[in-house]
């Protein structure tokens, strides 16, 4: 206790400083100005409208050094920030992609004050020493997928950096092609993750044929070593789209029509709709075979018609269920018995 009054004492004698005090003595200082200076608790003492608290109080060396270094053009942190020996979080992070904001924010840091640029005002910005930060990103780092280097080199694509070269593809096109999977490490505030990569010859050769006045897997279509969905159910009755959910297909551009513009269709190959047809024919006629086989002895065959006694009209009634006249209904009985 006694240590804190006689660091008050010292604020009162202008040895150390406050923020408030610092602000009041240097007007370029802010709130913020003080925070990676070193300090020490003191005990301000009760006023007439509050009571007794502690006090951060910063030495007045730290104070008029920091005043001194923020009055000049150009701050020397700052200086140091843009010859690379220190980093601000952007920087960090650009430099070192599997760094995050949280893991940075760990470091010692230092409050330098960032100049006006254009229309981008100035202001304090914490910034951390380079060994400190190039020591994170060595804990940090780890072993990089190849096909991820591949896709960093330009010899593979994900679907966003193909749609991205090729502005025409859209992903149902990009995905219709073969694919890997690559491990995506951290990059900034983005979590690794699994990510479909396509080969760059695979995607380019796809661009081509999409160039072409008309597309070379829609004219197998027309030639029929390739069918749509609707040429297949025309060609095979049986079918319905449910079918194709499990076949290969291929995205083929259909030229434009007078029944709708130029689109996106999937065309399967004739050989596996062709097989899909055989296996979905077998089940009707493994059925009839079931419905005519022999029943066992005393079972009726499923299926089979059944054999009717003959109905016996009542006496004295004629076909239409009308009753007959009394001496018609008499000869029906004598008749009858």
């Amino acid at each position: 206790m006694d240590a804190k009054v006689a660091l008050w004492r010292e604020v009162e004698s202008g040895a150390r400083y406050t923020v408030a005090t610092a602000m009041a003595r240097y007007p370029l200082l802010n709130k913020d100005s003080c925070k990676g200076l070193p300090s020490e608790i003191a005990l301000k003492p009760r006023t007439s409208n509050q009571g007794a608290r502690d006090t951060k109080t910063y030495a007045a060396a730290a104070v008029d050094a920091l005043a001194a270094r923020l009055a000049e053009p150009v701050d020397p942190l700052w200086r140091e920030v843009e010859s690379g020996a220190r980093y601000t979080v952007a920087t960090a992070m650009a430099r070192y992609p599997q760094l995050t904001k949280d893991s940075v924010y760990d470091l010692p840091s230092k409050i330098a004050r960032k100049p006006k640029i254009g229309n981008i005002s100035g202001g304090d910005v914490m910034t951390y020493s380079a060994a400190d930060v190039e020591a994170l990103a060595s804990q940090l780092a780890a072993p990089v997928d190849p096909l991820w280097r591949e896709v960093e080199s330009g010899t593979r694509y994900t679907a966003t950096t193909a749609m991205a070269r090729y502005p025409q593809l859209h992903k149902d096109l990009v995905h219709s092609l073969p694919f890997e999977i690559a491990r995506k490490p951290t990059m900034g505030t983005s979590s690794a993750c699994d990510v479909k990569t396509f080969s760059a010859a695979d995607v380019d050769a796809l661009v081509a044929r999409l160039a072409a006045p008309v597309d070379p897997l829609w004219r197998e279509v027309e030639s029929g070593a390739r069918y749509t969905a609707t040429t297949a159910m025309a060609r095979y009755r049986h079918l319905n789209r449910d079918h194709f959910a499990d076949l290969p297909f291929e995205i083929a551009r259909k030229p434009k029509d007078c029944i709708g513009g130029a689109r996106d269709v999937k065309t399967y190959s004739a050989a596996a709709v062709d097989a899909l047809a055989a296996a979905r024919a077998k089940r009707p006629a493994a059925r009839e075979e079931r419905l005519h086989r022999a029943p066992p002895p005393g079972r009726a065959r499923r299926g089979a018609p059944r054999e009717r006694a003959p109905r016996r009209r009542p006496q004295g009634r004629a076909r239409g269920g009308r009753a007959l006249p009394p001496p018609l209904r008499a000869a029906a009985a004598v008749k009858g018995a």
